[in-house]
């Protein structure tokens, strides 16, 4: 945390640096002085002797350390950037959240490039979010100007040279928390930063320079820090953050620290005076509790603190108001909480408005926001102007939705932290706009009618319309959302486009969507033995000048689709469990656009069933494999390697002339060498087995005795193979 206060009245953690001294030139008494000092949260005064251990040696980098998280702690963010950079390379004081700080106080500086090289390190070092979520702030740091204009700042009438900060509403005016001069005669400051507690004042009229403010309430109001309230029950009840101070000492934690407590407080009316605070039932004295918003319905309290099991750092807490009494607090979770800190929360018509510097931001504490009620809602950040690369925090927004406050210690102010004036300038919002469009022929420009477009949100259903003859497309679109608009159609390519409405117009009016008709390879892919379709079938094409594979599959009607291009030719190779993988070829032409028709066969395997090939010839009583058989038979071994799960038997026959015994031994001889062939050519020789059937398996009547013709016993004289397994 860098802010002044914040660690005045917050008092959330602290680094203890292991204490090397050397005894040559640095004084022994001087560290142990300084160290004292400095646990007990006395920045300023433990700064001025770490300061002399420094110019007295420039080499003592336990010293600059501890100077550069004094001056950290009492936000001076410019004062510790030599001293970081001269240290977080020393492993031997520094730790790895120092280059985070170290960070930090760059950007607070606005040089971002050093930051991000500095926050690059640190989340390559420990893995923190932190570090990912502040360089992403530096990297889109155009995206924090997008709302600009909704935002009209300026500086607050009552603000004063000191510190003010972290107003809520109250009655007509604001109540807030200030260090600023009193009249006393004593006059008390903080060890922190050298200057005075922070108490609650009172302005009725904020907008009006010479309205005076006046301390809040003496009932609430004690020697030690009040900080941020809200009030509530028409303003009869009160939440606010004090250090934990019973009216007569304070109570410390084990580790000797003041930690914040949340009070409690009721009056009878609005004109009686307020009864004594009481302690929130949730509070710890090891802990840290404050910083209390409620929320419309005044039934969750939200509030920060530093109790044990969340995130990191300062987390926001909700507890709902049961039973008369208050539930036990739960964490708002790591969508909102960081290892960082996130403080200052604000409820206004359940959206929750807080700080911090764990998220995306500009540097500092940044003012963000999320919508409870939606869970798909994420954290923004409200940006420039609000935001800077300083301190902002404690945003309140008035009840006419327009109007508020907030907390920075940007430049331009009269103090240190300053409460600023917000106007918001929300832009008439019709309920919904309309985008028009057009989908076309990219070659001639001409209208394209029966393309589908499609619409569609981020996370959201698609909504189709279908384009007339003039090509054009409407749609009727949501405030504040971004789109994208798909148009489709058969042959042709897939376009899209995207627009978003926000503010006040739609940053596109008109959308031109073109298309290209395609070269496209279709046809429908059967099974020859019934007629029907063979989907889910690979189909690889295989450019045969350029090599280039690419694949589809055939649909569920067995349709095959390929985009081809112009010119090219291509081995295709179709693949199915249970069918007989293929190859064949085709040629897409030279035209540009149009379909090429490519209707396919695909045959199913099935055991035992003989699948005629072409006839193979031999020399009369021969049974040597001659040239044109050999041709045949290299298309079996060709569907063999095509198909290396299967084993098949090829079987040879013969007519009945002859004699039986005479043509079984022919017929068998011939089958064992067309068997041998195929294996010679590098099949596997358990994957086929050759048999002879002579005339024992006639597909006509043509037996011993019967008369037929030349074709009839030629059609006997046959060879087939079947499939015995796969």
């Amino acid at each position: 945390m860098r802010n002044s206060h914040l660690r005045i009245i917050l008092v959330f953690g602290l680094i203890i640096c292991s204490l090397n001294i050397q005894a040559q030139k640095r004084s022994r008494l001087d560290v142990m002085r300084a160290g004292k000092l400095f646990d007990n949260f006395e920045f300023a005064e433990a700064a001025k002797i770490y300061d002399r251990l420094v110019k007295r040696d420039d080499t003592f980098n336990y010293a600059k350390l501890q100077l550069a998280e004094a001056y950290r702690k009492m936000n001076m963010p410019d004062s510790t950037l030599t001293l970081y950079a001269d240290v977080i390379e020393d492993s031997t004081v520094a730790q790895p959240i120092h280059t985070l700080y170290y960070a930090q106080a760059l950007m607070s500086a606005e040089r971002y490039d050093e930051a991000l090289v500095a926050l690059r390190s640190f989340y390559n070092n420990k893995g923190d979010i932190r570090g990912l979520n502040l360089a992403k702030g530096i990297t889109d740091f155009n995206g924090f100007y997008n709302d600009s204009s909704l935002y009209k700042i300026e500086l607050a009438a009552f603000n004063s040279s000191a510190d003010d900060y972290s107003p809520t509403y109250f009655q007509d005016g604001l109540v807030f928390s200030s260090n600023r001069s009193q009249f006393k005669l004593i006059k008390r400051k903080h060890g922190w930063n050298n200057k005075g507690f922070h108490e609650l004042y009172y302005v009725s009229n904020p907008e009006d320079s010479a309205i005076r403010t006046s301390l809040f309430n003496r009932q609430i109001n004690t020697r030690y820090h009040e900080g941020p309230a809200v009030f509530y029950d028409d303003d009869e009840k009160a939440f606010f953050t004090r250090n934990n101070f019973n009216g007569k000492k304070v109570k410390k934690a084990n580790n000797e620290v003041i930690n914040l407590q949340l009070y409690m407080a009721q009056r009878s009316s609005k004109d009686s005076k307020w009864d004594k605070p009481i302690l929130f039932s949730h509070n710890g004295r090891d802990f840290s509790t404050g910083h209390p918003t409620l929320s419309s319905d005044e039934k969750t309290l939200y509030f920060a603190s530093t109790r044990p099991g969340g995130q990191g750092g300062v987390d926001l807490y909700r507890s709902h108001y049961e039973d008369d009494q208050w539930s036990e607090p739960v964490n708002l979770g790591p969508e909102i909480n960081t290892p960082g800190d996130e403080m200052f929360p604000h409820i206004h018509n359940d959206t929750l408005y807080f700080s911090s510097n764990g998220h995306y931001g500009l540097g500092g504490l940044d003012i963000y926001m999320i919508d409870l009620n939606d869970s798909a809602s994420t954290v923004k950040n409200l940006g420039v102007p609000v935001n800077s690369s300083k301190d902002d925090f404690g945003f309140i927004l008035s009840d006419n939705d327009t109007t508020g406050y907030f907390t920075s210690n940007k430049p331009g102010g009269i103090g240190n932290d300053d409460i600023y004036s917000i106007t918001v300038r929300y832009p008439k919002k019709p309920e919904s706009v309309f985008i028009n469009g057009i989908v076309v022929d990219q070659r001639s420009g001409e209208p394209l009618s029966n393309a589908d477009v499609y619409l569609s949100t981020d996370g959201g259903d698609s909504i189709k319309v279908t384009t007339q003859a003039d090509g054009n497309f409407t749609f009727e679109l949501d405030w504040d959302k971004n789109y994208s608009f798909t148009a489709m159609k058969a042959d042709w390519s897939t376009g899209q486009d995207i627009a978003s409405t926000f503010d006040d117009e739609l940053d596109k009016t008109f959308l031109t969507i073109p298309l290209r008709e395609l070269l496209v390879i279709k046809g429908d892919l059967v099974n020859p033995e019934d007629g029907k379709p063979v989907s889910d079938a690979l189909l690889t094409f295989t450019e045969t000048t350029t090599g280039k594979v690419d694949s589809v599959r055939t649909t569920e009607e067995g349709i095959l689709y390929f985009i081809a291009q112009p010119g090219a030719e291509y081995d295709v190779f179709l693949q199915k469990r249970g069918f007989f993988n293929f190859r064949t070829r085709v040629s897409a032409g030279n035209d540009p656009a149009g379909v090429i028709k490519f209707d396919l066969e695909m045959e199913q395997i099935v055991i035992g069933k003989a699948i005629r090939i072409e006839n193979i010839y031999f020399d009369l009583n021969k049974s040597d494999i001659r040239s044109d058989a050999a041709i045949e038979l290299d298309k079996i071994v060709s569907m063999m390697r095509d198909n290396p799960d299967i084993k098949i038997e090829l079987g040879s026959h013969t007519d009945s002339r002859g004699g039986d015994d005479y043509n079984l031994a022919l017929s068998d001889r011939r089958a064992r060498s067309s068997a041998a062939y195929i294996i010679s050519r590098g099949i596997s020789e358990d994957r086929i087995t050759g048999k002879g059937f002579g005339e024992t398996q006639l597909v006509n009547g043509c037996e011993d005795g019967v008369s037929c013709s030349a074709e009839q016993h030629q059609e006997n004289r046959r060879t087939d193979f079947k499939v015995v397994s796969f």
